[in-house]
Order: structure tokens, then C-alpha cells, then sequence
């Protein structure tokens, strides 16, 4: 393993390919609609609002709230923060967790929180050049050890991202009617890897959290010591080849090696030990609900842990780096396969409704 202490730039190709997507806004490879999995009606509730704005001290990266019809001012609301993935942006998080990239979708994201009643936050990562203001990055954290640094120009950089995502939740708090009990966070790829470091330093502000291919690559380089046990959903898919499964340099981007990504193993198993759960899991294997796509599901859920840390494991077996019963903006045989087992903003909703901040 080589010493990779200074993150490495994306190859230039496919970030040509993502800057191209990121301009057009849509996809190469629809996912089928999910049928199964979690809560809330399949019909679309009255739809919510958005607002987009920017904070005075990061004034080139706005976000995205999208408030839920029953949003009001006489009650706290709980929110969810959809973190894109690196070269990706705000409006790309928003269309990967819709069926077809159709944001008319009542399976989208932001649509099934309009039923439940979450606010949901699409924030901007930093931008390399005023060139390509829509590829962005957040820094997740590694680096050290012959892990490479997640993700690209913000770990290149350093940016604080730890004080971008306390300054949001201070401006959300202040300007929302939130309840700081029930902020949770979800990404892909470099935003699940954002939602482990925020889990391992921000432990106070996030009740819980859904990673969707990604690992905790900021405990390979730094200690990961929540003040509280911090309940984790992690989803990958076994045929990731971007952040691979078992770890190792992923092979989504170029034909040659490129940056040393942990294992989801290690990062379950991280998770496992600072919330005291048993280290043997409880596994149920789903039945299969789309037998066409080729991907089942494998839960591994893990027992004992302190204070309402649950720690769950939804492996897709066949499935690539990609939003199980949303869609991708990049061919398969780039990213892999699109899960339609189960629908995972149902299924992270109904995590994060049982995992308030206690």
C-alpha cells in the first residue's frame, strides 16, 4: 500500500463526464421505481416548498430546504440533510433519490418526507473553479496511512467542512422551526463518508445517520470518539467499485487503481465497538422483490448496543454505488447496478423516526 497522505485528484476523464452530467442534469441509466420497503403511501401527499439560499460566511455554496405542507411555525419539525456525492451537487443528491430521475416521483426523497413531515436540506460542496461551479466536493476526512482523502479539491484544500455543516444547522435552527432532537444525515459516496465524520464530531447536533456507499475513511486518519452513541444505517452494495464492499482502491473511475477506500466491515465494526453492541448480528435475508434486476438484500442487525446506538447493515447483494429504488446519472458498467428491493428514503425515514436524539 502506498503512502497516499496528499489525496490524489480524480482523473481528469471522468470528471469531464461528471461536469458534462452536472451541467445536463440528468441520467444515463433510470432506475425502476421500488415497490417494497419502509413507509409512507405510494401516492404523492400535497407537495412541500423550497427555498434556496447561502450563508454570509460560505457565501458560493447555497442549499436547498424543502419544507413539508405541514410545515408551520407552532411545531418543531424533524430535518434531513442529503449530502451528493464527490462531483456531484445539490441538485444531483435530489434527482439520485428519485425513481428515473423524475422529481415528480412520489417515491422521491424530498416527496416521501412531504408525507411524513421532514424537512429536507440539499447542501452545495465546495467548487474547485469558477468553471465548473457544479462539481463540488465536501472533505470526509483519511488521507493518512495509504488512505486516500475523501473526497478531491475540499480535502486537497482542507476545507472545514465540520464548521460549514455547524454553521448550516445554527442557520437552520434559527430561521426553521427544527427540532434539534431529530436532525439526521444521509448521503453518497463522498456525502456518506461526510455523514460518518459528522457522526464521529458533531455527535451532539446528529441524532442518526443512512450511508449509501460510503465508509468512515476519517477514523482511518483520525479518532473517531463520539460524545454519544450515534445510531448508524450503512447501505452498500456488495458490487460497489467505487467504494468497494471489502475495501481497497476503487475501479469505477479509470481502468487503473485509484485511492485506497476502507472496508464496510471496518466501518460497521468501528460503529459496533464505540456503541457497545454485540459483535455477532442478527441476519434476515429479504425476499426477493425484483428478481429481474438481479440484486437481493442481506440485513445485519447487531445486538446490545448502549443507549439506542443501533447499528444496521443492509447489504445489497449484486448492487453497485448507487441510491437502492432511485437512479443513477452514470452507465452502469461505471457505477453498477441499481437496486429495486426496497425504496431507501422509506427505509431511512422509518430509521430516523425510531432514532430521535435521546
Amino acid at each position: 500500500m502506498t503512502d497516499q497522505s496528499k489525496p490524489a485528484i480524480r482523473p481528469a476523464a471522468l470528471m469531464a463526464v461528471l461536469f458534462f452530467l452536472a451541467l445536463q442534469g440528468g441520467g444515463l441509466a433510470p432506475a425502476r421505481a421500488a415497490e417494497s420497503g419502509g413507509i409512507g403511501p405510494r401516492t404523492a401527499c400535497p407537495r412541500g416548498t423550497d427555498q434556496t439560499r447561502t450563508m454570509r460566511r460560505w457565501p458560493d455554496r447555497g442549499y436547498t430546504v424543502h419544507l413539508p405542507p405541514s410545515y408551520n411555525r407552532r411545531q418543531r419539525h424533524p430535518v434531513v440533510i442529503d449530502l451528493h456525492g464527490g462531483g456531484g451537487n445539490k441538485a444531483a443528491a435530489r434527482l439520485q433519490a428519485c425513481p428515473d430521475q423524475d422529481p415528480e416521483s412520489p417515491a422521491c426523497l424530498d416527496r416521501v418526507a412531504d408525507c411524513e413531515g421532514f424537512i429536507v436540506v440539499y447542501p452545495d460542496g465546495s467548487f474547485e473553479s469558477p468553471l465548473v461551479k457544479n462539481i463540488r466536493t465536501f472533505n470526509a476526512g483519511g488521507g493518512l496511512g495509504g488512505y486516500v482523502c475523501v473526497s478531491g479539491y475540499a480535502c486537497q484544500e482542507n476545507i472545514d467542512d465540520v464548521r460549514f455543516f455547524s454553521d448550516l444547522l445554527d442557520v437552520l435552527e434559527k430561521e426553521y422551526r427544527i427540532d434539534p432532537k431529530r436532525v439526521y444525515v444521509t448521503g453518497l459516496s463522498n456525502g456518506a463518508a461526510m455523514s460518518h465524520r459528522l457522526a464521529c464530531v458533531l455527535s451532539e447536533r446528529i441524532a442518526a445517520i443512512a450511508s449509501i456507499g460510503g465508509g468512515n475513511q476519517y477514523a482511518t486518519g483520525e479518532e473517531c470518539v463520539p460524545a454519544r452513541s450515534v445510531p448508524v444505517l450503512v447501505i452498500h452494495g456488495t458490487a460497489d467499485h467505487c467504494f468497494p464492499y471489502d475495501g481497497g482502491y476503487e475501479r469505477c473511475s479509470s481502468s487503473q487503481p485509484y485511492g485506497f477506500r476502507v472496508a464496510v466491515q471496518d466501518t460497521i465494526a468501528g460503529w459496533v465497538s464505540r456503541n457497545g453492541c454485540g459483535s455477532t448480528p442478527a441476519v434476515v435475508d429479504w425476499a426477493d422483490h425484483d428478481p429481474v434486476d438481479g440484486t437481493t438484500v442481506t440485513e445485519l442487525i447487531y445486538p446490545g448496543c448502549s443507549n439506542g446506538g443501533d447499528v444496521v447493515l443492509l447489504r445489497i447483494n449484486g448492487g453497485g454505488h448507487t441510491w437502492p429504488g432511485g437512479s443513477d446519472s452514470l452507465p452502469e458498467w461505471i457505477t453498477g447496478k441499481v437496486s429495486g428491493e426496497f425504496s431507501a428514503n422509506r427505509v431511512m425515514l422509518e430509521f430516523f423516526k425510531a432514532h430521535p436524539m435521546k
